[in-house]
């Protein structure tokens, strides 16, 4: 679901001091990861929680707005995440 008005997402400095912020990195049950932050969806957005499922080349997230496609390389780049094979 796109929320129009949100500008695209390109880091996560505008986030900062307004949520808590979850990476999760190449997680190997990013299905059943993604199928408990779903189910947990009230909890999670009361505490202002985004979280980011970073796959090989993909990105998984609860943002409701656009994210710009090199989006998860650059959160790579900047936390200093290496690219899993």
């Amino acid at each position: 679901m796109q929320a129009s008005g949100l500008p695209p997402l390109l880091d996560l400095s505008r986030f900062r001091w307004e949520n808590r912020l979850v990476l999760i990195d190449n997680d190997k049950n990013h299905t059943e990861t993604l199928t408990r932050l779903v189910q947990k969806n009230a909890a999670v957005n009361g505490r202002d929680i985004l979280w980011f499922i970073l796959l090989q080349g993909s990105v998984t997230i609860n943002y409701s707005g656009k994210i710009t496609a090199d989006f998860a390389s650059q959160l790579r780049q900047i936390y200093r995440i290496e690219q899993s094979q």
